[in-house]
Order: C-alpha cells, then sequence, then structure tokens
C-alpha cells in the first residue's frame, strides 16, 4: 500500500500499467506522452536512473514543478510497467489506445487518507495545519475558563 511520503506528486489518482506481453517501452511512453498532451493530463512517474537514484518523470505540463525530467530520452532503457500518478482521471480514449497496444491499464482514485496524512506531517502545509488547530484549541479552553468565571464587577456589585 501507497503512502504519503512515497507520492511526491500532486495527484488524486494511481494507475497501474502492466502487460504479459514484451512491448517496447517507448512505444507506450509515446502513447502516453501524445495522450497527456492531446487531453491536457499531467502523469507522473519515477523511475531509477543509470546511477541507482530515484528520479521523477512527467508526461504533459507539469505546472507544479514536481518532476525533475520531461523528455522521452530520459526514460530510455527503463520500463514502462509500473505506477503513474495524475490529479485527474485517465480519458477513456487514453486508456483505450493504451489496451489496443497490449497495455492493462488499473486506474483507481487515492483514499483520502492517504493525501490528508501530507496534510498533517509534510512542509509548510503541516505547520499551517497544527497551527490552526491549536489556535482553535486554545482559544476554545480560553473561551470555556472565561464563561465558567463569574464576571469581577458583578460580585463587587452585589456585595454592597
Amino acid at each position: 500500500m501507497e503512502s504519503a511520503q512515497d507520492i511526491p506528486f500532486p495527484v488524486r489518482y494511481a494507475t497501474r500499467i502492466s502487460t504479459d506481453t514484451s512491448l517496447n517501452s517507448s512505444t507506450v511512453y509515446k502513447v502516453l506522452k501524445d495522450g497527456a498532451d492531446k487531453f491536457d493530463v499531467t502523469l507522473y512517474r519515477t523511475f531509477i536512473d543509470e546511477n541507482g537514484e530515484e528520479r521523477k518523470f512527467s508526461f504533459g505540463t507539469d505546472a507544479d514543478h514536481a518532476a525533475e525530467f520531461h523528455e522521452l530520452t530520459a526514460l530510455k532503457g527503463t520500463s514502462y510497467k509500473g505506477m503513474y500518478y495524475s490529479a485527474s482521471k485517465l480519458p477513456g480514449e487514453l486508456i483505450d489506445k493504451l489496451q489496443q497496444i497490449g497495455v492493462q491499464v488499473t486506474s483507481t482514485e487515492l483514499p483520502w487518507y492517504i493525501i490528508g496524512s501530507q496534510m498533517w506531517a509534510n512542509g509548510i502545509l503541516a505547520v499551517v495545519t497544527w497551527s490552526m488547530v491549536l489556535t482553535f484549541l486554545v482559544s476554545y479552553f480560553v473561551s470555556q475558563t472565561l464563561a465558567g468565571r463569574p464576571d469581577a464587577r458583578r460580585g463587587e456589585e452585589d456585595a454592597r
């Protein structure tokens, strides 16, 4: 199962691409690139480069600049099989085109708790979220304390 730290992209959908046949990776990458451009969808994936380091690649427009590579030459020698991520559901026409060339495509929306955990644990968003929660809690307990305390002036007037 994926966790928030495993998904370094701004996405909502995960798509698994696999096959039982031996397809040329460049053919699949070309279909993905053309489909991403045609349907204005950004697909992200990670891959291991020749130095053994994990790299990030995007098909289509990477408005969030989450990927390091955008040219298909960066994927030379890597298998197309694996997980791809996108902010929106893949268009049916792109899925059909992939299935026509013999690729098995399984796409699903990521559960909210995977994406939500990033809000509580990563980066500046976590700081803002925790600040808001703590501010709310302090405000709540201060208001409860003040509501249960009798007014000092009122007590003095009653004593006269």
